[in-house]
């Protein structure tokens, strides 16, 4: 473990109990905290070695949250643009699975949907499987439904279907 990463665990009052052998797989190692009751392991550390040393330090018991990051050097563009997208990617895994945990959860009946939660999982899925997935499993016709129009399409279809009447009546043919 780097010397500074343990500096600022001590910094924070979440020094470790014992030496820790962290691994830089971007996933949570629980540890238990120097002072903390014997088996807890409400400590968390998180290190990455991205394009710079950085990493997360926090308690489950307090709900305190630390960042580090170990070297100083100036980044070039080229660097920045690969931590973020090293970055965005953790992200996207991180949130991929408390998306599949949550889903799981609504599953199994341990949690009800939460409409909040169910129209941020079809955002991030990019469409509406869930809600189809759902009217499926309540015996509706998946085929029958349809989306209902917004107000714009509504008025958009009816301007159309007017367009090709006019058409028709006057005799122009097809629409251009």
């Amino acid at each position: 473990m780097s010397a500074s990463m343990l500096d600022v665990m001590r910094a924070a009052g979440l020094a470790p109990h014992k030496d820790l052998d962290l691994r830089d797989d971007g996933k949570p190692t629980r540890y238990r905290v120097l002072g903390d009751k014997a088996r807890s392991r409400n400590g968390c550390a998180v290190p990455h070695s991205l394009t710079m040393l950085c990493g997360a330090i926090g308690s489950w018991k307090t709900g305190e949250t630390h960042a580090w990051h170990g070297n100083h050097k100036q980044q070039t563009p080229d660097e920045r643009a690969e931590l973020k997208r090293q970055l965005q990617a953790m992200r996207a895994a991180r949130d991929a699975e408390r998306d599949k945990a949550q889903f799981l959860r609504w599953l199994s009946g341990a949690e009800s949907v939460q409409w909040a939660k169910f129209t941020a999982l079809m955002d991030k899925c990019g469409n509406d499987v869930p809600v189809l997935w759902m009217l499926h499993q309540r015996g509706y016709d998946r085929h029958n439904e349809r989306r209902r129009e917004s107000r714009p399409e509504a008025e958009n279809s009816r301007l159309r279907e007017d367009m090709a009447a006019l058409r028709r009546v006057m005799g122009l043919g097809a629409s251009v």
